[in-house]
């Protein structure tokens, strides 16, 4: 199992706050498209149930964040030279 952890003095300078951030937000730290996003929860590719407001919009923390630039990066640079897509990476 692949697990992320935040390094000493890596990742965004601008922390997540503790009730997460909004779907554009984590859309705009981590570089990819609200529809991507709601694709990865679909897929199965965020590593935490993603949270919801009382009004039922999506908050992202911080691990969700960092597994999605995981991936994303993973992806564009080393799975794509064999063929593959975002589709062969899955969180357990």
């Amino acid at each position: 199992m692949l697990e992320v952890k935040q390094q000493p003095g890596s990742g965004p300078a601008r922390s997540v706050p503790e009730a997460g951030v909004s779907i554009a937000e984590a859309a705009r730290r981590t570089g990819v498209s609200v529809h991507t996003l709601r694709y990865y929860e679909r897929a199965g590719l965020v590593v935490t149930p993603v949270g919801r407001t009382v009004g039922g919009r999506r908050r992202y923390r911080q691990l969700d964040l960092d597994w999605i630039t995981v991936c994303t990066r993973g992806v564009s640079k080393n799975s794509a030279a064999r063929g593959q897509t975002v589709d062969h990476v899955q969180a357990d």
